[in-house]
């Protein structure tokens, strides 16, 4: 209806079309319904930064509240997150989601996403270019290494005593 959501869960009383009352997908349903609504409810007061709800609308002017540092640049200020002063709004906005992201982008990406900014990309490798030479030398460099370690722990312990009994010899019996 017009610019709202009307959410719909419906099932036959029977236990063999649903098992909505053991599973407790209505505290799901109930818990996103509120988050929808909270989010429409809530846009004067939270923001995303980039959004147009977090942007100042006619003559509003833009001004921090936090105690962040200022802005170095005016014209990234859309997208800085922070508590603001939009005339007479005061909002809240956040990062996107995006931007917590925890994927890896990988080299096809990488060269797509900066294709026209004639970057350069430095990548660590061997110095001699070949590593079937190199591991297995340093891999066996190490256990000997390890053994010699060990080997010189072991001369390095104290010999063992002798065990003397400190009880007298029996006496042979005349």
């Amino acid at each position: 209806i017009e610019a709202g959501q009307v959410l719909f869960l419906s099932t036959l009383p029977s236990y063999t079309w649903s098992n909505l009352e053991q599973t407790a997908l209505h505290l799901v349903a109930l818990q996103r319904s509120l988050e929808q609504g909270s989010r429409r409810i809530g846009a004067s007061f939270f923001a995303v930064a980039g959004e147009e709800s977090s942007l100042p609308v006619g003559e509003e002017i833009r001004t921090r509240v936090d105690s962040y540092e200022e802005i170095t640049d005016p014209g990234n200020a859309d997208f800085e997150a922070g508590v603001y002063r939009l005339g007479e709004r005061l909002i809240a906005v956040n990062r996107p989601l995006g931007e917590d992201s925890l994927e890896a982008l990988t080299g096809a990406d990488l060269g797509s996403s900066l294709a026209d900014t004639g970057y350069s990309l430095l990548e660590e490798q061997d110095a001699s270019g070949n590593n079937s030479l190199s591991r297995p030398v340093w891999r066996w460099f190490l256990i000997a290494m390890l053994l010699f370690l060990i080997l010189e722990a072991l001369l390095c312990l104290q010999p063992r005593r002798p065990v003397t009994n400190s009880a007298p010899s029996p006496q042979p019996l005349t």
